[in-house]
């Protein structure tokens, strides 16, 4: 004999994998709930999008105010229009399956475009027709795009200028990449914001790390012992147009 199911029970259902969803994994390192993650990206600065349900209509995987943060991880090369393309992680959840997974790509859209002002964008999404969720319901979701305000600096060179700077540099509100291919030269201080380059050639260094840094503001300091690197520094670098400032 089928069993049917009331909206009472459908309710409760939801209510229940809520609870679930927010609840620690015994034993395990417990996971950042979405406001935990917001508030570190907002005190970082990093580009983020908040995903909200804030309507629902008949079944739906999570209730009004189910909530998960996207943020960019990283950006591939340009797409043939010239577009980055985001790579984004997801924190915490507004119930999986396809709704998930549309919404993830639409937060990544946002993030792809490297916007500089903030932005909202509201999406009615039917389950049924949209996503192919047994849920069958409608459920309404906003989005909420926070641009980069991160300060990078790519600083090139590991002589005793830049040895001198960097400790200074890394006490302020600076993500800093120093590069430099001569292997025992970078000195770390061990300071969080401070990231040691000397795996390959100091160009291949800055033009692998350029997309990745699409949607950040970018200075740049070139310090190194060879006058023709140099120049091919600085001529790889005026290629980015988020650079404000090249020493």
């Amino acid at each position: 004999m089928d069993t049917l199911y009331t909206h009472a029970d459908t309710h409760r259902v939801t209510e229940q994998a809520d609870s679930l969803l927010n609840r620690p994994v015994k034993g395990s390192e417990r996971l950042l709930s979405w406001s935990e993650a917001l508030a570190d990206y907002q005190a970082s600065g990093e580009a983020h999008v908040l995903v909200s349900i804030i309507a629902t209509q008949g079944s739906s995987p999570r209730s009004v105010g189910a909530k998960m943060l996207v943020v960019a991880t990283g950006y591939d090369q340009p797409n043939p229009s010239g577009e980055p393309h985001a790579q984004v992680k997801t924190i915490d959840t507004i119930g999986g399956g396809q709704l998930e997974y549309q919404a993830t790509e639409a937060a990544r859209r946002l993030l792809s475009l490297n916007l500089s002002e903030a932005t909202t964008e509201l999406k009615q999404v039917p389950l049924g027709a949209k996503t192919a969720q047994c849920c069958g319901g409608r459920v309404t979701l906003l989005y909420e795009f926070f641009p980069s305000r991160q300060r990078h600096v790519l600083i090139f060179g590991a002589g005793h200028v830049a040895k001198a700077l960097v400790p200074m540099l890394s006490g302020l509100a600076l993500q800093l990449h120093w590069i430099d291919d001569r292997k025992g030269m970078l000195e770390h201080t061990g300071a969080n914001n401070l990231r040691c380059y000397d795996d390959d050639e100091p160009v291949a260094i800055a033009q692998r790390l350029l997309p990745k840094l699409q949607g950040q503001t970018l200075m740049a300091l070139v310090l190194t012992h060879d006058h023709q690197l140099d120049f091919d520094l600085c001529r790889a670098l005026l290629t980015s147009e988020r650079l404000c400032y090249l020493g």
